[in-house]
């Protein structure tokens, strides 16, 4: 036998003359299995002592200083290489336009449906169209001013500013006003 086994229990070093039949893995004096016993003392370590195997909280100076490392290991890879340069503009180009595609919300609408509303007015700049709520569901979208939301504030011939109800309803799937009604008279 060429190297000594001491058992980290009983500190037994092992001899040529122990019996043969045991393992080199177990203690002839005591019977210890050796890897047992280090990962009983290794979570016996861990339980007294935890403040040594927590892993701290990374301070902002030491994130910048990783994303500065990044930075630069990727800047001085592109100066090696100017192809990469275009490669990744490029994929970045793609990413950005394919996460930044547009949705068209209930906002949206009530903006089209506000514009349709003055446009229709005799006096578009004078015409006061309150904020309403969707009452549409999905991709349908409803808004209606009236005497129980607000009245829209426009003028009529004679110059005199008048209440006006109206209702209005936009496809979210083709973004246009399907139905537009002041006064009870219907526009679209």
């Amino acid at each position: 036998m060429s190297q000594n086994i001491v058992c980290p229990k009983c500190q037994y070093i092992r001899k040529e003359g122990d019996d043969p039949s045991i393992p080199f893995t177990t203690c002839p004096d005591c019977g210890v299995i050796y890897s047992k016993w280090a990962s009983y003392n290794a979570n016996k370590v861990k339980a007294n002592n935890p403040e040594l195997f927590s892993v701290p909280e990374p301070t902002i100076a030491s994130k910048f200083k990783f994303n500065l490392s990044i930075i630069r290991a990727v800047v001085n890879g592109m100066a090696k290489h100017p192809w990469r340069i275009n490669g990744v503009l490029f994929s970045l180009l793609i990413i950005f336009n394919i996460s930044t595609a547009p949705s068209f919300t209930w906002n949206n609408a009530l903006v089209q449906c506000q514009m349709a509303i003055k446009n229709y007015s005799r006096d578009p700049d004078t015409a006061e169209v309150p904020f309403v709520s969707n009452i549409g569901a999905g991709d349908w979208y409803r808004f209606s001013w009236g005497r129980s939301t607000s009245f829209i504030r426009m003028r009529n011939g004679l110059g005199l500013e008048v209440p006006v109800t109206a209702d209005c309803e936009v496809d979210g799937a083709t973004k246009r006003i399907t139905s537009l009604t002041i006064n009870e008279k219907s526009i679209y």
